[in-house]
């Protein structure tokens, strides 16, 4: 199955951007939401992609996903996502 093309897009109606699953690891290029731009991880929690939570250590973050640092996204800006309470240890 190809790439479909379609010769004229007049009258489609443009969807919202595609972002990443819930779950899954990203890191901000700019405006950490920890203040800084140390690598910081974090857990896309919801399907707007607005919301993450910060793995505080890699022991923290394998009881949510084993495969945590792995495939890492970069989010180019992270400016207007909200960072909410800090993961803790998945029981």
């Amino acid at each position: 199955m190809g790439i479909k093309q379609i010769a004229d897009c007049t009258g489609l109606t443009k969807g919202k951007d595609l972002g990443y699953a819930p779950g899954t690891s990203v890191q901000c290029t700019t405006n950490d939401l920890r203040g800084s731009n140390s690598g910081s991880v974090y857990r896309i929690v919801d399907e707007e992609n607005i919301d993450v939570r910060y793995y505080p250590s890699p022991s923290i973050a394998e009881t949510w996903n084993p495969d945590w640092n792995v495939n890492i996204k970069q989010i180019a800006d992270c400016a207007g996502m909200t960072k909410g309470e800090d993961l803790e240890m998945k029981t």
